[in-house]
């Protein structure tokens, strides 16, 4: 290892010069404060009392999740500066053999760490700087490697730990002790789905897919699940003065790909909208939460709110704008957005660019700011790819830094950690007052010395009762607090049961009346013009949650903020509502939520929590159909609560769209509640056209009652009688061909068939995939006359014989010489495809394979790996010789992954295996021939037409446009390519053409499902459910396959993007489609 560091410590010495530091605003000033011999990969980083930065660091290697398991060889690092000049002059080793640490916190004397799969506490009991006790205090969380997995923990200003867990599943459970960690099991247990998981042992305590926001103590006790959804990989947290959280989501949004600045709501669910699988694992309060800033497609990592006045002075309590400094890994920057309130959440009003490199390996990670106010940015260098698509051939001898942003003439701070004062010594006034210090890291040591310390005595809570003007008519003048004290104490008191139990048994006020008179002071005196935050950080702590006690007149004078920060509240407290509360909680719904959809969220998942059932009926039969939606939804997701038909039912006799497509939803979750809405839904489809909205709710109503005989019977009745350009023609078939195959109904055949016989060009292609997919009979003779009609376009004859084969056992010697005509005159990679589509399925004899072997570069690289399929299905040695023989010879126009090629000739004889040897063996990859070829080609990346390019891009020698989209343009088989531009280096463009399998956009991981019937696809899984998933496959099909269906369901390592798409091309169209893809911004 340390030759390792010598030999790349020696690069960067020479490179240093070379390189130009990254670009930061006029006024400030950037250095590199770090050498690769103190730091090599680092990647999050925090600093403790006394300065020390912690580094969680990589190893550099990439590597999936067993292996990281099975030899971990991350670790932890300390990095001092000893002499005060701002750069690092000494390096040691915290704790190694970690699994991926994304996040390091020190609190207290204890290192937390996220290293999958457990949130872990490391001490170092006799203080030598290493660490010697390491205690898990969660398990467990699922994870592969690619980082989209556990990031943390981080301190909340009451104390807590939060941490982020990406879309891969958690099993958390609670032992005889009621701990939640345990002894370290991950590398001994089968993986079940994947490494992490399962963790069986103990009392369930939460489970499921989806991504959350989790927080707990610092002992891992008291678990609490904060926020969720279906978004992909959340990252960092950090917190504003009151408590309210934002962060940083990668995949938010899926297509187009949103990176995104997120506002934490309390029961909050976020997209993505392609997982509804995992939204579903949580309350439903309405449509999923939006961003607070959606960056793009960027790769967003660390992020901290700016709290020094150091570079942009002092805030403006009144009307306060938070600075949050985001890194962006794909585009080699750091970003400041400067972040408002808006209602009851927040928005970005400004974006801009903050530093910005030039050296595409720079890819910054982490941004902490230290307690002078200058700014570290950490820069993890050039090793990382797993599970990012940029170059593949992965630079480990690329190191990472630590760069310092400093503002010219700023940071002359005198003791800035308060090293001078005397902490243990603070009488409880002195505390205070360092809550008001400018210096932010002085309030928050005072806000931690609080949270320890005032609750010691009964004094305590009596002292600052008497601080306050409202209780007190002669208050002490000089312990009068600032309003960000007052602020700050909210939110460092905000948990009850931080009370000490003896202090809770043995004071005469019980744990709710000092909540409670802590609450009474910010409540009786918000309305007297204290700062809104002071006023939204008690309302988050207020233990009563409504001051309805105080007037029912309050509610109009909330903020927004504040009214949901009081229904926050209620939440966490866990307590029933009173009675009276409920109507003045649909009243704020009346008059500040039903346009405000953050707010709205926060009252009705109170409302889901309140246990308030009863009051909520009466709601039920209002007038107003907005209330009457908002009590249906409630008492929909409240626990333990049961709708009943009567209740739901007459509810349909509306004319509000909204509270209807609520209605129907609840009604399709209930067996035997459908035929109720037959006759409304008849009347939706007989309409020539709908919504997208309508059509959304139609398809999920159909689908998830498709099995009961009424609606079966509506499918069935509307296709014969729609004319066939209604909308609604499309839709039946959509929902046919989505059905479980055990639901299909035997009147649908004749439906099918008249769209066969009278539908448009579309709807016909559609009915005859159903056809051929269902192998539905009775239709052959009309099929069969379609597929031989010469006046009929070819896709539709192509799709008849589709339909036909599967009661075939022999391909007619017209038929198979119409189907190799088409190869010869197709002249659109569409066409091809499916041509080659038929052919993949056709009964074909011997003769007939031995006849298209050699057709096999005509079809070209996207009907290749299509048009093999077809050969599979023999097991001739004669078949598979010369298939052999075809695939060496012609190994620079046909080109398969190995993994694909040796499924195809799995069957075949001993003497075929044999003879595939050499071809497979050069099938695999060989990183040194990639490297070449990209050192040959890349002259390539610089000059060209971008105009031209887009040519290439929409035009069918490439065909990109048909799995890909650009704006409104293309494809949704592979990734949105919009803004490719702006995230992908020139070279990494070249090669994800070049070498498609080395990488896979996050979201687009190729998938390969064996099904019991022994059929076997390979394709991305854009969205999936408790009961079947969704496949696009390379031909452009979208399949939905039963999971009870499914025998073999796996990764595959091969993309279903083709191989040699660039062979096609000359130099000069591959030019010119390189330099518009790098146009595209």
């Amino acid at each position: 290892m340390r030759s390792l560091v010598l030999a790349v410590l020696g690069l960067w010495c020479q490179a240093a010069q070379a390189v130009s530091l990254p670009r930061v605003p006029a006024g400030y000033t950037v250095e590199r404060v770090t050498t690769p011999e103190q730091t090599l990969h680092p990647m999050m980083g925090c600093f403790d009392d006394d300065g020390r930065l912690y580094i969680a660091e990589s190893a550099g290697t990439n590597r999936p999740a067993a292996e990281l398991l099975k030899d971990p060889q991350d670790l932890i690092r300390v990095l001092e500066d000893t002499d005060g000049d701002g750069t690092f002059d000494k390096s040691t080793v915290f704790a190694d053999k970690l699994a991926f640490p994304q996040g390091v916190l020190w609190h207290r004397g204890a290192v937390y760490t996220c290293s999958s799969p457990y949130l872990w506490k490391l001490d170092d009991t006799d203080q030598d700087g290493i660490c010697d006790k390491r205690t898990i205090l969660v398990k467990s969380f699922g994870f592969s490697g690619n980082a989209a997995d556990i990031h943390g923990p981080f301190l909340s200003p009451d104390g807590r730990l939060w941490w982020c867990d990406g879309r891969h599943g958690h099993e958390i459970r609670r032992d005889e002790m009621g701990n939640l960690g345990g002894e370290d099991t991950a590398a001994v247990t089968p993986p079940k789905p994947e490494p992490g998981l399962p963790n069986e042992a103990g009392e369930l305590v939460s489970k499921g897919k989806a991504a959350r926001i989790f927080s707990c103590k610092l002992d891992g006790t008291d678990l609490h699940v904060h926020a969720g959804g279906g978004m992909d990989n959340p990252v960092e947290v950090d917190f504003l003065e009151t408590g309210e959280a934002l962060g940083t989501v990668n995949l938010f949004y899926g297509e187009p790909r949103g990176d995104c600045l997120v506002h934490w709501v309390e029961g909050g669910v976020y997209p993505r909208y392609d997982q509804q699988e995992c939204i579903d694992e949580f309350p439903s309060t309405g449509d999923p939460l939006g961003p607070v800033h959606n960056y793009g497609h960027v790769a967003v990592s660390g992020l901290t709110r700016y709290r020094s006045d150091q570079f942009f002075g002092p805030a403006n309590e009144e009307s306060p704008q938070h600075s949050f400094f985001v890194t962006q890994f794909n585009t080699h920057k750091v970003v400041r957005t400067i972040v408002s309130r808006e209602g009851a959440s927040f928005k970005a009003e400004s974006h801009e660019d903050f530093l910005v490199s030039d050296n595409p390996d720079f890819h910054p990670t982490d941004v902490v700011e230290d307690a002078d106010g200058s700014l570290l940015v950490i820069d993890t260098g050039g090793w990382f790819r797993i599970g990012c698509p940029t170059s593949q051939v992965a630079k480990p001898d690329i190191a990472g830094a630590v760069y310092r942003i400093r503002k010219t003439g700023s940071h002359n701070v005198k003791d800035p950690r308060g090293k001078e004062i005397a902490w243990g010594t603070l009488s409880l006034e002195q505390t205070l007052a360092t809550l008001g210090d400018a210096r932010p890291a002085v309030a928050q040591r005072g806000m931690d010395r609080l949270r320890t310390t005032v609750f010691e005595h009964e004094s305590g809570l009596k002292y600052l009762h008497r601080l306050d003007p409202h209780w007190n008519s002669e208050p002490e003048p000089k312990a009068m607090l600032p309003a960000v004290s007052w602020q700050r104490i909210a939110t460092t008191l905000s948990e009850a049961n931080i009370i000490p139990p003896e202090i809770r048994e043995n004071t005469r006020f019980s744990s709710k009346d000092q909540r409670h008179r802590l609450s009474e002071v910010a409540a009786e005196t918000a309305w007297r013009g204290q700062p809104l935050d002071v006023r939204v950080a008690y309302s988050r702590c207020n233990e009563e949650r409504n001051p309805f006690q105080w007037t029912h007149s309050v509610p109009k004078k909330w903020h927004a903020a504040e009214a949901r920060a009081w229904y926050e509240g209620a939440t966490l407290s866990g307590k029933p509502f009173a009675p009276n509360e409920i109507p003045h909680t649909m009243k704020v719904w009346s008059e500040k939520g039903k346009d405000d959809r953050v707010l709205e969220h926060s009252l009705i998942n109170g409302l889901i929590h309140s246990q308030a059932s009863k009051p909520l009926e009466a709601f039920l039969k209002t007038t107003n159909p907005g209330l009457c939606r908002v009590a249906l939804l409630v008492l929909d997701q409240m626990p333990d609560y049961k709708l009943t038909r009567d209740q739901v039912l007459p509810l349909l006799d509306t004319d509000d769209t909204v509270l209807q497509a609520l209605v129907l939803k609840i009604i399709a979750k209930h067996p035997g509640w459908a035929p109720e809405a037959v006759s409304l839904l008849d009347k939706w489809l007989a309409e020539e056209t709908f919504s997208t909205e309508r059509a959304a709710v139609l398809r999920g109503f159909l689908l998830a009652r498709v099995s009961e005989p009424e609606v079966a019977a509506l499918i069935a009745s509307r296709l014969q009688a729609l004319p066939p350009k209604y909308a609604g023609v499309p839709l039946l078939l959509d929902v046919i061909a989505r059905s479980p195959r055990a639901a299909f109904a035997a009147t649908w055949t004749p439906s099918l068939a008249r769209v066969v016989s009278k539908g448009t060009t579309s709807t016909q292609l559609l009915a005859l995939a159903i056809i051929a997919d269902r192998h539905i009979e009775g239709m052959d003779e009309t099929i069969a006359s379609m597929a031989a009609d010469l006046q009929q376009p070819h896709s539709i004859r192509l799709a008849a014989y589709s339909a036909l084969w599967p009661r075939r056992t022999a391909v007619e010697p017209a038929e198979f010489t119409y189907l190799t005509d088409r190869l010869d005159v197709a002249d659109q990679p569409t066409d091809l495809l499916a041509v080659s589509r038929t052919l993949a399925d056709a009964p074909l004899n011997e003769d007939q394979l031995k006849a298209l072997i050699p057709r096999l570069p005509q079809v070209g690289p996207l009907g290749v790996p299509v048009l093999l399929r077809v050969f599979e299905r023999s097991q001739s040695a004669a078949i598979g010789s010369a298939l052999v023989e075809k695939l060496t010879t012609a190994k620079n126009e046909v080109r398969i992954p190995v993994e694909e090629l040796a499924r195809l000739l799995r069957k075949y004889p001993a003497e075929v295996q044999s003879a595939a040897q050499p071809l497979l063996a050069a099938s695999g990859v060989d990183l040194a021939a990639q490297a070449a070829r990209l050192d040959q080609l890349t002259p390539l990346t610089t000059g060209g037409d971008a105009a031209q390019g887009r040519a290439v891009f929409f035009g069918t020698k490439a065909a990109c446009a048909t799995c890909h989209r650009i704006g409104k343009e293309g494809g949704s088989v592979g990734p949105d390519l919009s803004t490719l531009g702006a995230i992908r280096e020139p070279r990494d463009l070249l090669e994800s053409i070049l070498f498609p399998s080395n990488s896979f956009a996050r979201g687009y991981r190729s998938y390969t499902v064996v099904t019991t019937e022994g059929q076997t696809h390979t394709g991305v899984m854009p969205r999936e459910s408790t009961d079947a998933i969704v496949l696009r496959t390379a031909t452009l099909a979208e399949l939905t396959i039963p999971r009870l269906e499914i025998e073999e369901l796996a990764e595959s390592n091969a993309s279903i993007m083709p191989q040699g798409l660039e062979t096609r091309l000359s130099e000069t169209e591959l030019r010119d489609l390189l330099a518009y893809l790098k146009s595209l911004r």
